[in-house]
């Protein structure tokens, strides 16, 4: 049996990642994500470890959990806890992550979290 190169050239890629990462002490920016319907729209909050060094963050929502599409893009305050709401959201099974783009050109990225809106009033 052939093993598949693709999933060992893979497998190797993560394991330097995490390698580097580990070295370079650099810890997840993104601490927590959480989602709450707000009347007909979506309320997304989060926190930040590191807001002194974040760039910028940006929201992301994807209708099908795969493709994911830039909302909006919030400037860090020195706080660490964050809010936006999505005024433009539509029903249905709406996933959402946090992506934190560091003052040095690195980022990190939140899980994804589901956050289900049944209809508009």
């Amino acid at each position: 049996m052939k093993p598949n190169s693709r999933f060992i050239t893979t497998a190797v890629s993560l394991f330097f990642v995490l390698i580097l990462n580990a070295v370079s002490g650099k810890a997840q920016d993104i601490t927590h994500l959480r989602l709450h319907r707000q009347a007909d729209d979506a309320s997304v909050n989060w926190g930040s470890s590191n807001a002194a060094g974040v760039s910028y963050f940006l929201i992301e929502r994807s209708y099908d959990g795969e493709i994911f599409e830039t909302v909006a893009e919030v400037a860090p305050t020195g706080s660490s806890n964050y809010r936006y709401r999505d005024i433009t959201v539509l029903p249905g099974m709406i996933s959402y992550r946090v992506t934190s783009v560091n003052l040095d050109g690195s980022s990190s990225q939140s899980p994804v979290e589901v956050l289900r809106l049944l209809r508009r009033r």
